[in-house]
């Protein structure tokens, strides 16, 4: 499966864990997708791009490495890097509603 078909199938999974204010380890995402930790790097990255193109917040900011609570991505245009990056972006992603965008990104999507 290429990444752009995971990151269509990760999207609902990430957007349900902003609604109701959760924070993902890369360790979760593994054992609820089966998708090895190291991998979702990549993923993210396209969601991460995406979000940026239609000026949403950067719903990969609830994934988190287990070392630091950080996420583990460096995105450009985002400064989450540090801690006080990543709790003000993910203060942005559990305050946006999700649920009232009408379109779900698919996998053309994730591609360009």
């Amino acid at each position: 499966m290429k990444n752009e078909e995971r990151a269509a199938q990760a999207w609902p999974l990430l957007v349900f864990a902003a609604h109701t204010h959760k924070i993902l380890g890369y360790t979760t995402l593994e054992r609820l997708t089966g998708l090895p930790a190291r991998s979702w790097g990549r993923v993210l990255k396209l969601v991460a791009n995406y979000c940026k193109r239609n000026h949403l917040p950067l719903l990969p900011a609830i994934v988190v490495s287990k070392s630091d609570g950080v996420p583990g991505g460096n995105y450009p245009g985002y400064q989450i890097s540090d801690e006080f990056g990543a709790f003000k972006e993910r203060s942005r992603v559990f305050a946006f509603d999700w649920f009232s965008r009408k379109e779900v990104p698919n996998v053309e999507d994730f591609r360009k």
